[in-house]
C-alpha cells in the first residue's frame, strides 16, 4: 500500500479530477447495464426513446471519462519515468566512484531501461483495474437495489474470494524478488559478453563458458518468470471459477430463499456477468500492480543507495586553480580496495611522493603492483583511507576533491571517448586543428559543431584524441595511464621525445604510468611500485 501511495505521489496528476473521471467511467458502465435491463422490461407500447437517449448518454460519458483517464495516466506515467530517470542520473553523477563500483552497472542500466519500461507498460492496466474496482462497487449497489439477498450473497462471496486471493500473494512476492536478482545477473552476463567479445573470439573454450553462463542466467530468469506466470494463471482461473460458481448461486440458489427474486433474476444475472468481466480485468491488473510495485521499489532502493553514496562524497567546496600549483605531494596515503561483498582485496601501503611543476614523473610496476589504485587516488576518484594529498604543501580536504578533479587532465587506460566536447566551452577551432596536426590526426578526424567527426579510429589514434581533449581543459596537472601502450613505434617516440617535454615546458605537472624503460631518461623522477608499495628510483 505504501508503494501505491508513492506511485500516486510520483504520478503528479490532478487527483480530484482523476477520481471524478474514474467514478464517472464506472458509473456510466453501470448506467448502461441498468438502461439495458429497463429496456428489456419495458411495455410493448413503449417506444423506448427516452431509454435510448440515456443509453447514448451513458456511452458518451464513459468514452469521455475513460479516454481522459487513460491520457492522464499515460502523461503522468511518462512524467514520472522521466523524473525517476533524471533522479537516478543525477544521483549517479553525484555518487562516489568507489560506491558506484560497489553498486555495479547492471542495476543502474536495468533501472533506467527495463524497470522504467515496466512502469510505463503496466500503469494503464492499473488504471483499468481501478476503474473496474469502482465498477464492482457500483454493480454491487445495483444488485442491492434489485435484490437484498443477492447483494448479501455477492458481498460474502466477494469477500471470501478476495481474502483467499490475497493470502496467496506472499509466495509470489518472494518469487518477484528472486526475479530481480536473476535479471541483474542476466544484465551482467550480457554486458560481459559484449565487452569481452574480442577475448571470446580468440578463445573457443572461453566463448563456450561465457555462452554457458549466459544460458544459465537466461534459463534462471525464464524459469522464475514462468513460475510467476503460472502462479498468476492459477489465480486467474481460480478467481474466474469462483465467480462462475457465484453466477450459478444467483441463478439457482437465491430463488430458493425468496419469491420476489424471479422478477429480477435476468437483470441481476446480467449485472453479475458484467461483474465477472470486471473481475477478470481486475485479476489481470493485479500482476501489473505487483510488477509496478516491484519496479518502483527497485528504482527507489537504487536511488536511495545512490543518494547515500552521494551524501558520503561532499565535494562542493571550491579549490582555486587560478595559478599553476608548484607541487602535488602524497603524504602517507593508503587505501584498501574492497570487492562487491565488502572484502578487502588489495591494500595500498602508506605512500610518499612529490611531483613538481615543469617536470615529468614516471610511475612503473608490474601487474597487480597497485599502479591503478594509486592512480585513482592521485586523480581524486577515491579518497585515501589515511594520509593526505597536498597542493603546494596545502592539504586537499575531502570536500575539495571535486574541485581538485576539475584541475586534473587525465586519460585512463580504460578511458571512454566522447565525440562531443562536453564540458568545454568556446573551444578555438584553430587550436583543435593545430593539436590534430601535432598528433597526426588531421587526415582522420575534424571538429564540426562542437564534436569530432568520428571516433572510429585505431586504439592508439583514439588515445591521441583523448589526450587532445585533456589538453583542451588547460588543466595544470596532467595524468596519463599507460597512454603510449597502444601507439606505433613512430608516435611513441614522438610522444616521449617531443610531446611530453613540450607539455612540461608549459608549466604542467606531468605524471605518467608507463613500462617503456627505453624512454625513462625523459623523466625527471621515476617511481617503481611492487606489492602495494612505491619507492623512488631516481
Amino acid at each position: 500500500m505504501e508503494f501505491l501511495r508513492q506511485l500516486l505521489n510520483d504520478l503528479e496528476v490532478d487527483r480530484r479530477r482523476f477520481l471524478v473521471m474514474l467514478a464517472l467511467s464506472a458509473l456510466a458502465t453501470t448506467m448502461t447495464i441498468a438502461v439495458v435491463n429497463l429496456s428489456l422490461g419495458r411495455e410493448e407500447d413503449d417506444s423506448g426513446f427516452g431509454l435510448a437517449l440515456y443509453f447514448l448518454l451513458s456511452i458518451i460519458v464513459y468514452s469521455v471519462a475513460q479516454r481522459s483517464l487513460m491520457q492522464e495516466a499515460a502523461n503522468g506515467a511518462e512524467r514520472m519515468i522521466a523524473d525517476l530517470r533524471r533522479s537516478i542520473l543525477e544521483a549517479t553523477r553525484d555518487a562516489d566512484y568507489a560506491a558506484l563500483q560497489r553498486i555495479g552497472r547492471a542495476p543502474i542500466y536495468k533501472a533506467v531501461t527495463q524497470e522504467a519500461q515496466t512502469i510505463s507498460d503496466t500503469l494503464p492496466l492499473i488504471v483499468v483495474g481501478a476503474q473496474q474496482s469502482l465498477l464492482l462497487i457500483f454493480m454491487s449497489l445495483y444488485i442491492a437495489y434489485l435484490s437484498t439477498i443477492a447483494f448479501v450473497l455477492v458481498g460474502l462471496f466477494g469477500i471470501f474470494a478476495v481474502g483467499f486471493h490475497v493470502t496467496r500473494l506472499n509466495a509470489l512476492h518472494k518469487q518477484t524478488d528472486a526475479l530481480s536478482v536473476t535479471q541483474n545477473g542476466l544484465f551482467t552476463a550480457f554486458r560481459g559478453m559484449h565487452s569481452g567479445i574480442k577475448e571470446i573470439t580468440f578463445n573457443e573454450a572461453r566463448g563456450a563458458d561465457v555462452e554457458a553462463q549466459l544460458r544459465f542466467q537466461s534459463d534462471e530468469t525464464r524459469a522464475t518468470t514462468n513460475r510467476i506466470r503460472r502462479h498468476w494463471a492459477r489465480e486467474y482461473v481460480l478467481t474466474q471459477t469462483l465467480f462462475y460458481i457465484l453466477l450459478g448461486v444467483m441463478v439457482f440458489v437465491v430463488p430458493l430463499f425468496t419469491d420476489t427474486y424471479h422478477d429480477v433474476v435476468l437483470q441481476a444475472t446480467m449485472a453479475a456477468l458484467f461483474m465477472i468481466g470486471a473481475l477478470s480485468s481486475l485479476a489481470q491488473g493485479v500482476p501489473a500492480v505487483n510488477n509496478t510495485i516491484r519496479a518502483l521499489r527497485n528504482i527507489h532502493n537504487l536511488n536511495d543507495r545512490l543518494r547515500a553514496a552521494a551524501a558520503e562524497s561532499d565535494d562542493e567546496h571550491p579549490l582555486s586553480f587560478d595559478t599553476q600549483p608548484k607541487s602535488l605531494t602524497l603524504e602517507g596515503v593508503s587505501y584498501t580496495f574492497h570487492d562487491a561483498e565488502g572484502r578487502a582485496s588489495f591494500v595500498l601501503q602508506p605512500t610518499d611522493a612529490s611531483f613538481h611543476r615543469g617536470q615529468i614523473s614516471f610511475i612503473t610496476g608490474g601487474n597487480g603492483s597497485g599502479k591503478s589504485t594509486l592512480f585513482r587516488l592521485m586523480t581524486g576518484l577515491v579518497h585515501p583511507d589515511a594520509g593526505r594529498l597536498l597542493l603546494d604543501r596545502v592539504p586537499i580536504e575531502a570536500e575539495q576533491f571535486g574541485a581538485y578533479r576539475d584541475g586534473v587532465g587525465v586519460v585512463f587506460s580504460d578511458y571512454y571517448m566522447f565525440r562531443s566536447l562536453f564540458g568545454l566551452e568556446d573551444v578555438d577551432p584553430s587550436r583543435v586543428a593545430a593539436l590534430l596536426a601535432q598528433f597526426e590526426l588531421s587526415d582522420k578526424v575534424e571538429l564540426a559543431d562542437g564534436a569530432f567527426t568520428t571516433t572510429e579510429l585505431s586504439a592508439g589514434q583514439r588515445k591521441r584524441l583523448a589526450l587532445i581533449v585533456a589538453l583542451l581543459q588547460d588543466a595544470p596537472i596532467l595524468m596519463l595511464d599507460e597512454w603510449a601502450a597502444d601507439q606505433d613505434p613512430h608516435f611513441r617516440r614522438v610522444f616521449y621525445r617531443e610531446v611530453l617535454p613540450a607539455l612540461a615546458a608549459e608549466g604542467r605537472i606531468v605524471i605518467c604510468i608507463t613500462h617503456d624503460e627505453q624512454y625513462f631518461d625523459v623523466a625527471d623522477t621515476v617511481y617503481a611500485m611492487a606489492d602495494g608499495q612505491m619507492a623512488k628510483v631516481r
